[in-house]
């Protein structure tokens, strides 16, 4: 008991306790201040949605459309990507140089 009475003088919790009800004014700003900050976080939850959506949406778009189903069978036939076509006119290019210049394969 010795223990108890000595951390209570330390801490100096022996004094009388203070008023913990609010008036009617400060209750009413108690109130709003509450009703204000809620508002804000709700306010601050969906401007993050926002901006998570309009990074999303965006990304999802450029990304590769979805691949057909694997039991479903292809009815179309798969066209080899067409090749890029050959300039018509010569493209002058200077003489090779360094160690692969003799090199008939380069």
């Amino acid at each position: 008991m010795a223990d108890d009475v000595r951390v209570h003088d330390e801490l100096r919790l022996a004094g009388a306790p203070g008023r913990w009800q609010l008036d009617a004014d400060k209750g009413v700003a108690d109130v709003g201040h509450r009703a204000r900050r809620s508002r804000r976080r709700l306010a601050g939850a969906v401007a993050g949605a926002v901006c998570v959506l309009a990074t999303a949406v965006p990304l999802v778009r450029a990304g590769p459309d979805t691949p057909a189903p694997v039991g479903a069978s292809p009815r179309t036939t798969v066209r080899p990507a067409p090749t890029a076509a050959r300039p018509s006119t010569p493209v002058l290019v200077g003489p090779a140089r360094g160690s692969l210049a003799g090199d008939a394969a380069f």
